[in-house]
């Protein structure tokens, strides 16, 4: 179960990164954003998750910063989750106004 579930949370943030810098460079971007989601951890196995992703996150932005990438991750509280909260936090870090933020985790609260 924990190989699947860190599978399914943490692998498609790898292949999104790959998949963002190949689009990069076959497109001369200047710019780009990956925002990573994840929930806040009440087992073990979330707790994992969550670092996982929020660690991941965290390398992601120093390695993608001279592609000019911002990478970024929006942590939540399943039990008070705010969808509108959410959702502006996410275009918040889609502005370019945000460029400076960069690996950062941000948590929505309710």
């Amino acid at each position: 179960m924990f190989d699947n579930v860190m599978a399914a949370n943490v692998r498609p943030i790898f292949v999104t990164a790959q998949q963002m810098l190949l689009m990069h460079n076959c497109e001369n971007r200047t710019l780009g954003r990956i925002i990573n989601i994840s929930a806040k951890p009440n087992t073990e196995l979330q707790s994992a998750v969550s670092g996982a992703i929020i660690s991941f996150t965290q390398s992601l932005a120093q390695s993608m910063a001279k592609y000019g990438i911002n990478v970024n991750t929006v942590s939540y509280d399943p039990q008070k989750l705010n969808y509108d909260n959410m959702a502006r936090i996410v275009r918040f870090l889609c502005d370019e106004n945000s460029n400076g933020i960069n690996g950062e985790n941000i948590v929505c609260s309710a």
